[in-house]
């Protein structure tokens, strides 16, 4: 009988692997999933379906035989799963690569970034001149003058840091968009071997239906 601990464990592995978790990889595997429609049946997909029935009618050879009709249509749907498999990983591939090739500059380390230091006010002995040479309007010219600079150094550094927000959120947005699609290609080559395994399951029964066909033809000769 299986324990408390077991069942605990076993649960939280199930929550740990089913599927994507973020509001990103959710949407991902829809998108992929819309985009494939490799869970959907051939036979649900009326082109597919189409496709099926002619190639099921070539395997068959003219066969009247039920049996061998059915074998047929089974290694013909199997055969469209897998050029529909690996057309989809062709496609995810392609995006791979392209967005390798495309691949952001990795942002700076928040410790490295340079940033502008912020102006010192003016000086009693800078004021004292300013008082000087022009009294009251020089003592404007010289507080105008500061909080210009200061108001510009902090524009660029808040513009530094924006940039710098962006680029990090650009590197994880790209790192997801890889780490999907090496998902997706795992994905996309289990349903390969699937089909590669049920095709050859049907191409056995179809081939010992034909046999004991042939057999039974021979027979009767």
């Amino acid at each position: 009988m299986t324990s408390s601990h077991k069942m605990a464990a076993n649960r939280a592995n199930a929550q740990r692997s089913t599927g994507p978790r973020t509001a990103a990889g959710k949407a991902s595997s829809r998108h992929n999933a819309a985009k494939h429609r490799l869970a959907v049946p051939v036979s649900a997909l009326p082109a597919l379906a189409q496709e099926m029935a002619r190639l099921s009618e070539q395997i068959a050879a003219g066969s009247v035989n039920p049996l061998i009709q059915e074998a047929a249509t089974r290694v013909a749907e199997a055969a469209i799963d897998v050029l529909r498999v690996r057309k989809a990983r062709t496609q995810v591939f392609g995006d791979l690569m392209s967005a390798l090739d495309e691949s952001p500059p990795p942002p700076v380390e928040k410790r490295m970034l340079s940033l502008p230091s912020l102006p010192r006010p003016p000086i009693k002995r800078a004021m004292s001149r300013a008082y000087d040479q022009g009294g009251g309007p020089g003592m404007s010219r010289l507080w105008d003058a500061y909080a210009l600079e200061e108001y510009q150094v902090t524009n660029r550094i808040r513009q530094i840091k924006t940039e710098y927000h962006e680029a990090q959120q650009a590197a994880k947005q790209h790192a997801q968009q890889l780490r999907l699609s090496w998902a997706c290609l795992e994905k996309l080559e289990r349903y390969e071997r699937r089909a590669l395994s049920r095709r050859r399951t049907a191409l056995k029964a179809l081939n010992a239906l034909n046999g004991h066909a042939s057999a039974a033809g021979d027979a009767e000769a």
